[in-house]
Order: C-alpha cells, then sequence, then structure tokens
C-alpha cells in the first residue's frame, strides 16, 4: 500500500495539539486532544499516512515526541 507521506507538528502539554500536513505544505487535518491514549493518539495520526517528519516548538524534544517519532 503506498501511503501518503506526512509532516507531524506537535504541541504536546495537558492538551496535546496538532497539525498534520503533506509533504507540500497542504493541510491535511489539525486539532487537539485530552485524555486520549498515546496509543489511539498514534494511530489517528498514522490513519493519514506514513510520518516522515515530526516538528515541535519546544527547544528541548519532550520525550512524548521521541516517543512518537519511534512508534510512528
Amino acid at each position: 500500500m503506498n501511503k501518503q507521506l506526512l509532516i507531524i507538528g506537535i504541541d504536546p502539554g495537558t492538551t496535546l495539539g496538532y497539525a498534520v500536513l503533506d509533504v507540500n505544505g497542504k493541510l491535511i487535518a489539525v486539532g487537539s486532544s485530552k485524555n486520549v491514549s498515546f496509543d489511539e493518539w498514534v494511530a489517528r495520526i498514522t490513519k493519514f499516512g506514513r510520518v516522515i517528519v515530526v516538528g515541535t516548538d519546544k527547544a528541548r524534544v519532550p520525550d512524548f515526541i521521541e516517543k512518537f517519532r519511534d512508534e510512528a
């Protein structure tokens, strides 16, 4: 199966904010989640395609982002 390549922006915190873009910068999805398990959140994001870039606005990459990188 040929999955669409994705760029994901994540703002981790009490409420997790995210944006999903294709490699041309077209917005695919945007949203926020609260009280969602990590596995469920990964499933929601990866249904759009294959993640090739993950970005965040933190100077030090949070553990959540590194864990997502390893799972997605």
